[in-house]
């Protein structure tokens, strides 16, 4: 035997090994998330679903007297929205939530403003949704989405399991699980992406652990294929001697690797290559901001004052859930979102 297969045998055996749990596991929480998809999310369809439809008789300011009323005379927020926020029309300037009744800025919510929440969103009363703690760094299940931290989070007695988190910063729901989306992220996506907090928070290291337990997998695999290739008997021996020099569980496994092994290889190949290693797809390009695309951040001061009236006309009386202050072809639109998911954007209704 040469010192090349040697240091074939010794690699494949030693090294996979291990990780040949590591490949079962992957296999395994795959399977799993071809049927159940990936980690828990709030879709913004969802997020749309559960805002409450807002009642624009309450708006009492322009989106200009609210962001100069909060300080914000003269910025330009990139994006601009008007919605309910904890049961009041509010105007949102990028990070910053200025209410349309008052002009008031909201402040960090408070733990029984955020159960209110909690319990409309959830449709449970409040007395079903109990206080679990302010999540200020990201736990196992606001890593896919931190925007929502710092945030309270409630469990719901629901007998489902329901747990729901309010953001602060915003009073929105950023984040809802049930019992149920936890298990089937536990046995799917946690494993299979190693979406642990301890290792996701730092994705430098996130994708340096996947780059090379993949590249270890990949390196067993191929000494698998050559010891496989080489080791099989190609040509009929006189005394007889069977084509796979093993017995037992170790001619299956020579079996099953012939068969298999390249389907392996190229299976972690493609995990390895879907975290981008050394950015080899990230192509660089002329940069344009988004907003250029858009026509532009909108300009608070060229959206009048809202008539109730009016936008009852526009949009059949359905409810509005949301309002996007547009700036499209140097002029100002709404886009419209409204109950059922429905957008207003698509047809054209004088407003302004």
């Amino acid at each position: 035997m040469t010192v090349f297969n040697r240091w074939l045998i010794w690699t494949h055996r030693y090294v996979g090994i291990p990780l040949s749990v590591l490949f079962v596991l992957w296999f395994a929480s795959g399977i799993v998330m071809m049927y159940t998809g990936g980690m828990p999310v709030l879709t913004p369809q969802d997020r749309l679903d559960g805002l409450p439809p807002l009642d624009l008789a309450q708006v009492r300011l322009t989106p200009s007297e609210a962001a100069a009323g909060a300080g914000m005379r003269h910025a330009v927020p990139r994006r601009a929205a008007l919605l309910t926020v904890l049961g009041r029309p509010a105007y949102r300037f990028d990070g910053v939530t200025v209410f349309a009744d008052t002009g008031s800025v909201l402040a960090p919510v408070g733990r029984e403003a955020a159960r209110s929440e909690a319990s409309r969103f959830s449709g449970a009363p409040a007395v079903a949704v109990s206080h679990a703690g302010v999540v200020e760094q990201p736990d196992q299940w606001t890593i896919y989405d931190r925007s929502v931290l710092p945030a309270h989070r409630f469990r719901v007695d629901d007998g489902a399991g329901t747990e729901v988190y309010v953001s602060r910063r915003t009073g929105e729901v950023g984040m809802v699980t049930t019992r149920r989306t936890r298990l089937l992220a536990w046995l799917g996506a946690i494993p299979h992406w190693f979406y642990l907090p301890a290792l996701r928070v730092d994705r430098p290291l996130w994708e340096a652990v996947i780059v090379w337990t993949s590249a270890f997998g990949c390196l067993i695999a191929v000494t698998g294929l050559l010891l496989g290739f080489t080791r099989f008997r190609w040509r009929p021996s006189l005394n007889r001697e069977p084509r796979i020099p093993y017995a037992g569980p170790m001619w299956w496994h020579h079996l099953t690797g012939l068969v298999f092994g390249v389907a392996t290889l190229t299976w972690v190949f493609s995990g390895l290559l879907s975290v981008q290693p050394f950015a080899w797809m990230t192509l660089q390009g002329l940069a344009v901001p988004p907003a250029a695309l858009g026509g532009g951040p909108p300009v608070l001061a060229d959206f009048p004052e809202i008539e109730p009236a009016a936008w009852a006309r526009a949009t059949a009386g359905r409810a509005v859930k949301e309002i996007r202050l547009r700036r499209i072809d140097g002029a100002p639109h709404y886009e419209v979102r409204l109950a059922g998911g429905e957008a207003g954007a698509h047809r054209r209704e004088r407003l302004l």
